[in-house]
């Protein structure tokens, strides 16, 4: 069972991570950075309390008119502000959501004014938390990685481009700022029925630059490193919460450092994902281990003065002495050759061996090929002096071949 301060710190993370996601598929994927998410949150928070205090409506139908009344004040103020380039939409979304605040704080008969509203019930709990993200995060994956997010990819790269093919450009736009409310007041609703009490100061200014400051570090265009930048901006504060005087100092220099040591986020465009972390065992991970593998057996054949026989080590891949099988199942690169030659060294040498970590095996072959090369001089010498020639070729790879494999004189000519 979890602490009851473990459990708090899940659902502010969770909580969070949902509105964060909103940010990203706005500032991420279409480079609109905006002040106003904060306001957004505020205003799915007071209307879902309200409506469970005031009125007793039950939470599910609350938080959904909360995040209702977001997405259209989202949509009215994107109406009207996003024809607006660069500073200029920053700056009136930061209007917008200053007087969102002020708007609460003067309305003291219903919200609390500055002292904020209390008795809200408490809804929020760890189950709630979780399920929300988890379908937030669903939500948010399949709008990215369908053909609404690759027009986002188009306009953030380039408006004009995205424009010329038929791109509804401010159309895209819009969309993507009422999806940015929508997971915010759901974000808000979440943390009024968790903390039961909230208060205008709670939404302001800082809280926007919070959200969007966790993007940029994750990484812009990237779902995952938001997860993870949110998780690093709401777990430093925690962890170093043992240092009192100096906590927010150090959270800070650790923020700072990320953006200067990574600019572009912690992943950037790039996503974790099963598949990718699968390949990257594959490619770093166990062809490592085959080189330290390949220089082993070359270190132990020179010592005793053998030659290297190439023998997987135990483990993945033991028992495959055919090095051609060898490559193909560590998916290594082969030596590439035109297609026709290619075909046939494919067909004639089925000892195909790698060219990373395993040039000893390239160099047995051409040695082999050498004694080859020595005896039918040899013989030939012979039949001049009128000798009766004795073939006797040279034991090893390539003995039977009078030309070298053509993976050999390509790793030897360079």
């Amino acid at each position: 069972m979890l602490s009851d301060f473990a459990e708090g710190v899940i659902i502010v993370v969770c909580v969070n991570l949902i509105a964060v996601l909103g940010v990203s598929i706005l500032t991420g994927f279409t480079r609109l950075f905006s002040f106003g998410n904060a306001a957004f949150m505020s205003i799915g928070a007071y209307t879902s309390a309200l409506l469970t205090t005031k009125l007793g409506v039950p939470f599910i139908p609350a938080m959904l008119a909360g995040i209702a009344l977001a997405a259209l004040s989202s949509w009215l103020l994107g109406s009207l502000t996003l024809r607006l380039k660069g500073d200029y939409f920053l700056i009136t979304t930061l209007g917008f959501g200053e007087c969102v605040r002020v708007l609460f704080e003067y309305v003291r008969p219903l919200t609390g004014g500055a002292q904020g509203l209390v008795g809200i019930p408490h809804h929020t709990g760890l189950v709630t938390a979780v399920g929300s993200l988890v379908i937030a995060l669903v939500i948010a994956a399949r709008l990215v990685y369908s053909r609404f997010g690759r027009c986002l990819e188009a306009v953030r790269e380039e408006e004009l481009a995205a424009e010329s093919v038929g791109i509804n450009v401010t159309g895209y736009k819009k969309f993507a700022f009422v999806v940015s409310a929508i997971f915010a007041g759901w974000a808000g609703a979440l943390w009024a029925h968790h903390i039961c009490f909230i208060a205008p100061v709670m939404f302001n200014l800082p809280k926007s630059a919070e959200l969007t400051i966790t993007v940029v570090i994750g990484g812009l265009g990237s779902l995952t490193g938001s997860v993870l930048g949110s998780l690093l901006v709401n777990l430093l504060p925690e962890i170093f919460r043992g240092l009192a005087n100096y906590r927010m100092f150090l959270y800070g220099a650790a923020v700072v450092a990320v953006i200067i040591l990574r600019p572009s986020g912690l992943l950037g465009y790039r996503e974790i994902s099963l598949r990718g972390i699968a390949a990257f065992f594959r490619t770093h991970v166990l062809r490592q281990g085959c080189r330290w593998d390949s220089a082993r057996r070359v270190a132990s054949g020179s010592k005793t003065g053998r030659t290297p026989v190439f023998e997987p080590a135990q483990g993945i891949g033991a028992g495959v002495t055919d090095a051609s099988k060898f490559a193909v199942w560590s998916k290594m690169r082969l030596p590439r050759a035109p297609a026709g030659e290619r075909a046939n060294s494919i067909a004639d040498n089925g000892d195909l061996v790698l060219r990373q970590g395993c040039r000893w095996e390239h160099a047995r072959r051409f040695v082999a090929w050498c004694r080859s090369m020595a005896v039918l001089r040899r013989t030939s010498t012979s039949s001049k002096t009128g000798r009766t020639p004795v073939f006797e070729p040279a034991q090893g790879i390539g003995a039977e071949t009078p030309q070298p494999p053509y993976s050999v004189a390509r790793s030897w000519s360079g």
